[in-house]
């Protein structure tokens, strides 16, 4: 091979790494444009009208991150039930507990073996107490998927004491009845 066809082939190879790497830049810069537009997209129109409606109610909404700051660090699901406050908070820690719950059991398991180094064991414990407190069980409140009452839930139901009792009353409830005796 000659001097003039080393220099064309490595010319060609060099040209082709650079269209090849331009191509890659363009369509990665093409995905990141796509993307910004659908989160656009999916942050203009989060939530339907009638959900607008009644976030709009809601005096804290700026606090739990539906607009502006946004007290958690991840994005909140709506739940499609009765909103306010504090069921967009008890929903915000029902999804962080399900998304830290293998590693939660992991690192209590760990700091619970009595057969692993207390070295080992204390790092799990301090990793546990390290997780913030909307990651564990304990901040999880049953609510009322109606009202958003968290007092006298009925699990079975998910329904307060007074819905339950309009709800039966109405025979709303299937196989629920009023007792008899």
């Amino acid at each position: 091979m000659n001097k003039k066809a080393h220099l064309a082939f490595a010319y060609s190879v060099a040209c082709e790494t650079i269209v090849k790497s331009v191509i890659y830049l363009l369509s990665s810069l093409i995905l990141i444009l796509v993307k910004l537009a659908l989160q656009n997209f999916i942050d203009k129109y989060w939530y339907s009208s009638y959900l607008q409606r009644q976030l709009l109610n809601i005096s804290c909404l700026a606090k739990f991150g539906i607009m502006g700051n946004f007290r958690f660090p991840v994005k909140v699901k709506l739940p499609s039930t009765y909103l306010n406050a504090r069921v967009i908070r008890d929903n915000f820690k029902r999804q962080q507990v399900a998304e830290n719950e293998v590693a939660t059991k992991a690192l209590k398991y760990i700091a619970r073996n009595t057969t692993l180094p207390p070295r080992t064991r204390l790092e799990a414990q301090l990793k546990l107490s390290v997780m913030p407190n909307y990651t564990r069980m304990t901040q999880v409140k049953n609510r009322c998927v109606e009202t958003g009452h968290s007092r006298f839930v009925l699990s079975d139901f998910r329904l307060c004491r007074t819905q339950f009792r309009e709800k039966a009353k109405n025979g709303d409830l299937p196989g629920v009845k009023k007792g008899v005796w």
